[in-house]
Parts: C-alpha cells; structure tokens; sequence
C-alpha cells in the first residue's frame, strides 16, 4: 500500500508541475485542405497527433534507400568514421571542414575560378554522389567530368587532413562501378565527315585578307589552342633557357624547318595544353598583335559566321586542326597529344624523343589539305 501511495503522489507531483501551452496556426481554406490530405496520408487524424509523433521522434520515419544500405557496407568495410563523432555514417562527408577544403582547392589550383567551379560542383552533387551515385549518369560528360574532379578532390583533402585514405578508394570505387568517368568526351570521333567539306573550310579560313584578323585566325586554326589558350601564349614571357626548366613562362623552339614548338604547359580546370606546333612566322606575328583577347576573338567569330552563312565558327578552327592531324601520319595519339587529351608522359615521350618526326607529320598532314606553308 506504501509503494502505490508513492507512486500516487509523484504522479499528482507531476500532474501539478506539467506545464502546457497552446498554439494557433492560421492559413488559407485551400492551404488548410492541402495541409489536412497530408495527415490522412502520413496516417494522422489531427494536428495534435501530428504533433505528438514529432516530439517522440516517431515522426518522420527515416527510411534508408537501398544504395544508402550499400554506402554503409562500404564505409564499415573501409573502416570510415565520421571526423566529428568517431562512428561509422552514411554521411560523414558532412561533418567535414569545407572551409578547409576551400582553402585546400585555391591553394592547389593558381586560378580562383578554377577552385570556385570545383568547390560549387562538390556543394550541389556530393548527397547524390555519396547515396544515388545512378542518378549523375543521365548527367553530361561535361558535367560528370566535373562531379569526378570535385569528389577526387575531396578525397585528397580528406586523408591530407583527417589521415585517412580509404575515402578516396571508396571515391574511385563510386565512380568506376557507375561508370561515371565514361563517355565523358566525343573528340576522338571524327567531327567532320567529308575530307573535301574540310578542305574548302579550310581555304575559307585561310582566304580571309584582313591586317586586324587574318594573322590570328591562322594562329588559331594551326595551332588548335583554345581561346584562353591563344590569350596565354600571346602574354606569357619566353623563358630562353630550353634545357631542363620549370619554370612557368612559356618555352619555343624555332625549329630550322620553319616551325616553331611552343611548350605550354597549362592547365585550366579540366583542360590541360602541353605543347604545340606552329609556323615560324605566324607565331611571331601573333605575338607582335597589340590584343588577342575575347574581344578580337568575338569579331573573328562574327566574320567567319558572316563569309560561311554561319557553317564555321570560331571555336572550329580547333576541331579542324584535330580532325587533320588526326588524319595525318601521326594519327590519333599524336592529335591527341596536341590537343591536351593525351597523358602527360606521352606528351613528354614525343617532345623528348619525336618531335621532329612529329612536325613532319603535321606539314604532311596540312600540306594534304592544300595548304602551302611557303605562302602562309
């Protein structure tokens, strides 16, 4: 009798001290009619029990997917742990210092914007990358090239700054089972068709006559550098020593054959250039233009889409030069290597060992086409 007098007593203790308060929410008949076939559908008769379930955590229900299920296996195989509490999450990435990763992306990338888009692509897709990896397949190649930098990025910074690799097997292993670093790029498909539609593009390009153009339209459609790449090369210094330098000026050698080999090394992103070929004498004459930038880049745009009916571009002048050196006798490695899509080793292999073969190859290869290098 004792004990449930006790017990009696601390309940009417309870019931005096409980303190309850009252709350109103006002909205509009129809949101009131949205919000009501919600409780039906999460199994509510009224707010009240709605918010009862809230408090004792019985809503919502957290229902993992199937590929979180598989995520979990995976991290309690590596062994990996979240950084702030020590035990094995699905979202461990998130405990994770950013602030750091972004001072580790602008210290290992030289270009602001380079770290930014990195940083930006790892805020929007590393939750689907880590849970729904199947979902960034639909995505571009473009965009899945940069989801892939993004997480291997992460995956460096995490063993520089928590000690542990695993992360980065677990990153490699994402995107090899999905798959996500195929397809990334079309350019070893043959952009044109018709050696002969290439050719007359080709003469079009060359038959522009204009002091202000002509020499910058040839630099950019025998060399095949990109914009931003034409705009480097024209402002960087020349470096004159040629033998085993690292520095970061650019590097030429004008070979006795009329070409120069203009040593680059660039990388912007996920656009590497290692090394070109030009002629001698276009090269000097670009780099004596007052401006290349995206201005004069823009009005040789507009004059290649006024004298073509808009069939040639700009930004052709680089598929041009692939698909002829593509078809010369250096073949698919060496284009690939002059349009920075090669491994830098290769790059390497054939400035070290081959590049005088290489340039033969490229006069060949644009001598094929009808252009006369004496008269360029």
């Amino acid at each position: 009798m004792c004990m449930n007098r006790s017990i009696e007593i601390v309940k009417e203790s309870l019931q005096a001290t409980t303190v309850y308060k009252q709350g109103l929410v006002k909205m509009k008949e129809a949101d009131w009619a949205i919000f009501e076939s919600k409780l039906n559908q999460w199994g509510f008769e009224n707010p009240n029990q709605l918010c009862h379930a809230i408090v004792a955590g019985q809503f919502p229900k957290q229902q993992r997917s199937e590929q979180v299920e598989k995520l979990l296996d995976r991290i309690r195989d590596k062994g990996i742990k979240d950084p702030m509490s020590g035990e094995v999450s699905p979202t461990f990435y998130k405990s994770a210092d950013i602030e750091d990763f972004k001072s580790y992306l602008y210290n290992r990338y030289k270009i602001e914007r380079s770290a930014l888009t990195i940083l930006n692509y790892y805020r929007r897709y590393t939750d689907i990358f880590f849970t729904s990896p199947i979902m960034l397949k639909d995505r571009t190649g473009h965009v899945r090239s940069y989801i892939c930098d993004a997480m291997r990025r992460f995956g460096e910074w995490y063993d520089q700054r928590y000690g542990d690799p695993e992360v980065r097997l677990l990153i490699d292993e994402i995107v090899k089972r999905y798959e996500l670093n195929k397809r990334l790029r079309i350019h070893d498909r043959l952009w044109i068709g018709d050696s002969e539609d290439l050719r007359e593009r080709i003469k079009t390009v060359l038959s522009v006559k204009s002091d202000e153009f002509d020499i910058l339209l040839k630099f950019a459609l025998f060399s095949g550098l990109r914009g931003t790449e034409i705009e480097y090369c024209h402002q960087m210094p020349l470096c004159k020593n040629l033998t085993n330098c690292v520095c970061t000026n650019l590097h030429v050698k004008d070979k006795k054959n009329g070409f120069s080999v203009i040593v680059v090394n660039r990388r912007f992103g996920q656009k590497y250039c290692y090394f070109t070929i030009v002629p001698t004498k276009i090269w000097q004459q670009c780099r004596e233009l007052n401006t290349v930038g995206y201005d004069r880049r823009k009005a040789c745009h507009t004059l290649l889409a006024a004298l073509t009916d808009k069939q040639v571009a700009f930004m052709d002048l680089r598929k041009y030069h692939y698909n002829v050196n593509y078809r010369s006798p250096m073949k698919e490695q060496g284009a690939e290597i002059l349009a920075g899509r090669a491994r830098s080793t290769s790059a390497r292999h054939y400035l070290l060992n081959m590049i005088d073969e290489m340039i033969d190859h490229y006069r060949h290869g644009w001598e094929a086409y009808g252009v006369d290098f004496k008269s360029v």
